[in-house]
């Protein structure tokens, strides 16, 4: 069973994250409910998480909570399991917020947006006491959690970013640089240079974490097909510096390095990526309200293509009572992010932000479902 678990993890870790959610279903579907089963779903709404799709991921994550697994013939435990269904509602919950920032460029004077935020937070602050007894309750935390890549460990490193950053942010600091200095694993010790680095930045010490992240950046080797990821992050942290900073031209080179490296991070990461927007095809008042909702979202929408600006091609199409968009990006480079990706929609609700998600790498169905109007009492 553990391998199964694991592959969609590495693809994850190589920006392929289809890959990973049709390893995950093809090993649900050979489960059939067997001993695995819960640990399968656990390892599909990661690969839902980190491609984007956050209401599937949520399901998965409700599937394998109330899935009674059997841990036969694994080293994996039940604390293990329901620690990891945890940690991964964490990092849900946190996409959660970023997302509907993401969707909403005015979201601070918005009192429906702000509900939803409120909501999201307060749930965000319950969950954190689960998680933090059950981190107490682990008296080996330090070695198959804090240890990035323990053998033992069934969260992913990018996950145990979330626990990091939230509970003790300079005890976490001590920690990574412990193992910077003691762990013999040459290839993992910039793993540990980027959480002190990114936790530093956290803690207040801006100047010293932007140059630690640079510093990291000129002197890495590393595996660039399959640690996309890793490149992500850092370049993402490098954005948000220097975004701070108001240096414009360095935030933007290093958002359209994220973008082609891991672009589903984009919508979660509260960096502005630079877009100019063509929209061609069927012009009428449905495609003109999707357009505005799409125009909403929280990018830096350019009327014209300059240095640091992406290229995104929309199309509309008018199939009967439907709607088909196809959707291309290319980075500022001219690197293709998406090609060609389509969907299906009938009402403008969620057509917009959809068209959003996918311009990042995003996918999910062929076909948005109509809202249901609630049903009067």
């Amino acid at each position: 069973m553990e391998p199964f678990y694991y592959l969609p993890v590495l693809y994850i870790y190589s920006g392929n994250t289809k890959q990973a959610m049709s390893t995950a279903i093809e090993a649900i579907r050979h489960s059939n409910s067997s001993p695995g089963f819960g640990w399968y779903n656990i390892a599909l709404a990661r690969s839902y998480l980190y491609d984007g799709q956050l209401d599937s991921a949520r399901i998965t994550l409700d599937k394998a909570a109330g899935f009674h697994e059997i841990h036969i013939g694994t080293t994996l435990t039940q604390p293990q399991y329901d620690f990891s269904i945890s940690l991964l509602r964490l990092v849900l919950y946190n996409r959660q917020i970023e997302q509907v920032k993401f969707f909403d460029k005015g979201w601070w004077y918005h009192p429906n947006t702000l509900y939803k935020l409120a909501s999201l937070e307060a749930q965000k602050y319950t969950h954190e006491y689960v998680l933090a007894t059950q981190l107490a309750l682990n008296p080996e935390r330090a070695r198959i959690i804090y240890d990035l890549f323990c053998g033992e460990s069934t969260v992913g490193y990018d996950e145990i970013w979330y626990l990091m950053k939230r509970y003790s942010p300079r005890y976490f600091m001590k920690l990574m640089s412990q193992y910077i200095s003691k762990d013999p694993r040459h290839n993992i010790r910039r793993y540990f240079e980027l959480f002190y680095n990114r936790l530093e930045y956290e803690t207040g010490s801006k100047k010293d974490a932007t140059e630690g992240l640079e510093k990291l950046m000129r002197g890495t080797r590393l595996d660039t097909a399959h640690e996309k990821l890793f490149l992500g992050r850092l370049y993402q942290s490098l954005a948000t510096a220097y975004s701070d900073k108001d240096q414009k031209q360095k935030a933007a080179d290093y958002i359209n390095s994220v973008m082609e490296e891991f672009p589903q991070l984009i919508p979660f990461s509260g960096v502005k990526p630079s877009v100019h927007l063509i929209a061609n095809g069927a012009d009428d008042e449905m495609t003109k309200q999707v357009v505005e909702d799409l125009k909403n979202c929280n990018i830096n929408w350019s009327d014209a293509t300059s240095t640091g600006t992406s290229e995104a091609v929309v199309n509309f199409r008018k199939k009967g009572i439907k709607y088909e968009v196809t959707i291309s990006m290319n980075s500022a480079n001219g690197k293709s992010i998406v090609k060609n990706e389509r969907f299906l929609f009938m009402k403008r609700e969620g057509a917009g932000s959809e068209i959003a998600m996918r311009m990042f790498g995003s996918s999910g169905a062929s076909e948005l479902e109509v809202p249901v109007a609630p049903k009067k009492s």
